[in-house]
């Protein structure tokens, strides 16, 4: 057996025991709908695969899941509903470590504070609506 069989066998292991983290991730950094249907499917995956099982802790998918925003920003709202939907299921208030763009956009959106910090209620966006009609 070569030395290229042990590290590809190695990875598909990792790779079978990290598939629920790496599908979740893969969906939420692929998302590109305004489709409830995928949309639900999509947090349907994120709440069984991550938070019901205990593999993540709900603060780091809200974070990880508001930080993606600069990634993929043409659906923004989309993300914002994602993380509205976890906290008001989960009853999570207080989010650390999240950029101050995404949380003031949160707050924004929502009325809602994810952090005990007072610092982005003051912060003024001069176009909520990054993406305009008919762009691509």
């Amino acid at each position: 057996m070569t030395d290229q069989d042990i590290h590809r066998s190695k990875y598909s292991e990792l790779r079978d025991i990290y598939k629920y983290h790496i599908d979740s991730y893969i969906a939420l950094y692929q998302l590109k709908t305004g489709n409830d249907e995928d949309f639900n499917s999509i947090y349907k995956m994120i709440k069984t695969e991550l938070i019901d099982s205990k593999r993540y802790f709900l603060k780091i998918i809200i974070k990880d899941i508001l930080n993606v925003i600069k990634y993929n920003n043409r659906y923004t709202k989309s993300y914002l509903k994602l993380a509205k939907f976890i906290t008001d299921d989960y009853h999570v208030t207080n989010v650390p470590d999240i950029e101050d763009i995404p949380k003031y956009m949160f707050y924004k959106e929502y009325g809602i504070k994810l952090d005990y910090s007072d610092a982005y209620k003051n912060m003024k966006l001069v176009n909520f609506n990054l993406h305009s009609e008919n762009t691509t």
